[in-house]
Formats: C-alpha cells, sequence, structure tokens
C-alpha cells in the first residue's frame, strides 16, 4: 500500500467509496488510527505536519484523512503540502480528498507534487473494477432478509 492517495473529482459517490477502500484496506494493514483535518479557510497547515508526528496511545500505524472543499489550499497549504508530501512518516497514510479541479489547479506545483509522490486519482475514472485497492479480502455473506453483508475478513 502507499502512503499518499489522492482523489478528486465532482462524483461525490464514487469518491466516497474509494475512500472508504482506502480506508478499510489501511485497516486490514494495521491502521487503526484515524485523524480527519478540514482544510477551510484560515487552516492552521502546520496541523497536518503535527498529526502525521503525533504518537498515538494505541496505535503507531496511523491514516491522515486531509479534505479540501475549495480544491485551493492557498499559498501557506501550497507550501506546506509540498513539503509534506516529500517527508511522510513511513507509519503513516495520506488520503487527500478534493473537488473537481480546473486545469490551472491541475498545474499548479502542490497539485503536481501530490501526483509525483503519491496515487491519484479523478472520481470521473473511478470504476468499481478499479477501486480494489490491494485486494482486500471481502467476505460476502447473506443477512436472513437476503440482502448482502460485506466486511472484513480477519486473518
Amino acid at each position: 500500500m502507499g502512503s499518499l492517495y489522492v482523489i478528486h473529482g465532482d462524483e461525490l459517490l464514487l469518491g466516497l467509496e474509494a475512500a472508504d477502500l482506502i480506508r478499510r484496506a489501511a485497516k486490514h494493514k494495521g491502521f487503526e488510527d484515524r485523524i480527519v483535518l478540514v482544510a477551510e479557510n484560515r487552516f492552521d497547515w502546520s496541523k497536518l505536519k503535527e498529526q502525521s508526528q503525533s504518537v498515538s496511545l494505541f496505535s503507531t500505524n496511523k491514516v491522515v484523512d486531509l479534505r479540501i472543499p475549495t480544491g485551493k489550499p492557498g499559498k501557506s497549504g501550497s507550501d506546506a503540502l509540498q513539503a509534506y508530501v516529500k517527508n511522510i512518516p513511513e507509519n503513516t497514510i495520506t488520503l487527500i480528498t478534493l473537488p473537481g479541479l480546473d486545469r490551472n489547479t491541475r498545474n499548479a506545483k502542490w497539485f503536481l507534487a501530490l501526483e509525483k509522490y503519491g496515487v491519484s486519482r479523478s472520481k470521473e475514472s473511478i470504476s468499481r473494477a478499479t477501486t480494489r485497492l490491494d485486494r482486500v479480502p471481502i467476505k460476502t455473506s447473506k443477512a436472513n432478509n437476503g440482502s448482502r453483508r460485506t466486511s472484513t475478513s480477519s486473518r
């Protein structure tokens, strides 16, 4: 599993499903802790580095789930993201979700750095067949009412 995943685009449901699969695969690999950061106006970008380096009492592995709802991190965010992706700690998987991005944003230094160091997927290009990241074992069982229920299998 990689250390950086970037999901962007306007297909909300596909993005949610892809992010959920990444989180589930990470959990299966032992990344129990999850930190959610929402980078809105006046977001303190130093929190990204602090949270990735903080030590948990319960698990050494963590998922940093960074959401940038505007798709525009600003100058300080751009600098922070470029520095962060070059030094993601080994015990951290970072998931960054963004809305649809215009061509100028996709060509910005910060976004090019995300694509260089991570796995980047546009929600428009995600299909259900390609969202099986790292082939997380899934056990499917029939519930009493005939509906299907899935869960990760334990090994």
